[in-house]
Parts: C-alpha cells; sequence; structure tokens
C-alpha cells in the first residue's frame, strides 16, 4: 500500500505574506510539518507550491517538490481541485494532505489517523474538533432549544467542526468522485477525527501566532 503524503503552501497570503516561510521560535512554519512528516510513518512527500522561495527552501530540506500551477495557488483555487491536481499526477494509493499551518500536529496524531482510515476502511478522514457550546447558525440554534432554561453545555449535542490539519483520501475513489462530479473532498464512507484543541491551532492571522508561540 502506498502511503503519500503533500503540504500545500502556496506563495500568496493576504493576512500574512509569505506565511509559511515566517519565522516562529526561529523557525520557518513550513518546518513544523516537515518535521512532522519526517518522524511519521509516511515515508513519501511532498511540498506542494507555486513558489519558487518555498521550493528553494523544501530543497534545502531535502524535500520533494511538487509544482502547481498559477490557479491553482490563487485565492480562488478550491481545495477539490489542487488535490485532485496531485492525486492524479502523483501515484499513491491513500493520499495525505498535512495543513502547513498548524505547526502543533504532532506525528503521532498522523500515524494513529493513517491507521484508524486503514481498519475502517474509509475513503475519507478529516481531522476535526468539537464543542458542546451553544452554537448558532443564522441566528437559528443548532445544538439547544431556545425554548427551555439553558442547561450545562455537557448536555448540548456535539458539533464537529473540520480544521483540515490532517485529512485522508483513498486516492482512486478521490479521483473517481472528482472526475464523476466535479468536486471530492467530502467523500461518501467519511468520518471525522477529534484533534486535541492545541494540535488543530491554526495561524491564520499574527494574533495566532502569538498564541502558538505558547505552546512552543
Amino acid at each position: 500500500m502506498k502511503i503519500v503524503a503533500h503540504i500545500p503552501a502556496r506563495h500568496g497570503s493576504k493576512r500574512i505574506p509569505l506565511k509559511n516561510l515566517v519565522k516562529i521560535k526561529n523557525k520557518p512554519l513550513i518546518d513544523y510539518s516537515i518535521d512532522t512528516l519526517k518522524k511519521s510513518m509516511i515515508k513519501d512527500f511532498y511540498i506542494n507550491t507555486d513558489s519558487r522561495k518555498i521550493a528553494a527552501h523544501a530543497r534545502k530540506r531535502n524535500c520533494k517538490i511538487y509544482f502547481r500551477k498559477k490557479n491553482l495557488a490563487n485565492d480562488f483555487a478550491k481545495s477539490d481541485d489542487f488535490n485532485y491536481d496531485f492525486i492524479k499526477n502523483i501515484e499513491s494509493d491513500i493520499c495525505v494532505m498535512i495543513n502547513p499551518v498548524c505547526p502543533l500536529l504532532k506525528f503521532k496524531e498522523i500515524n494513529t489517523m493513517i491507521k484508524f482510515f486503514i481498519k475502517k476502511k474509509l475513503d475519507t478522514l478529516i481531522s476535526a474538533e468539537e464543542t458542546q457550546m451553544q452554537t448558532f447558525y443564522k441566528n437559528k440554534p443548532l445544538n439547544i432549544k431556545i425554548s427551555e432554561k439553558l442547561q450545562q453545555s455537557q448536555k448540548n449535542g456535539k458539533i464537529v467542526i473540520c480544521n483540515w490539519a490532517v485529512t485522508i483520501w483513498k486516492s482512486k475513489t478521490f479521483l473517481k468522485n472528482y472526475q464523476k462530479n466535479g468536486y471530492a473532498v467530502w467523500g461518501k464512507k467519511r468520518e471525522f477525527f477529534i484533534l486535541p484543541k492545541t494540535s488543530s491551532i491554526k495561524i491564520s492571522n499574527p494574533e495566532d501566532i502569538k498564541l502558538v508561540k505558547l505552546f512552543i
């Protein structure tokens, strides 16, 4: 069984310019994902990028590079599309996407997710977090009843929130679904894997960098 991972790391980022190379505790953000993958059970992985700067840095770290087209790395690029591009061109049985903006992810969590994916015979496994706090969408309650007294949060239904720190697909099924429907990331035989809150912290803005530094 051939397991291949990729770290999608595009050049553009509006909130944090060239975010993947921003240093956190004197270490480029993308290096946290590279180091984590190198410790994991995955022995074949690529940096999936459109950036010459990121590629040059990745080569210094002895990483393989997969160059994607600019239209698959702009602000409008969809995960379905750039993952299809990668899976179509890099042979694998299982494809794992590691999000470089989650620097606190641990290699043991990646390994556990892969083993869970294989054991359950899934076609899709998405990392997530969950909450039992009172949740609304467009002012409508999702996991509570507002026609009765407020109860303890632990009695509320659990809401699953995708964080995409790690996503695993059965490559053949992903390709088939994309070619048939034009999308594929959700799959059909799908489950969500709950990660610890620290592992799920994502770098989206400068404030997140300050938060991550507290745990490194």
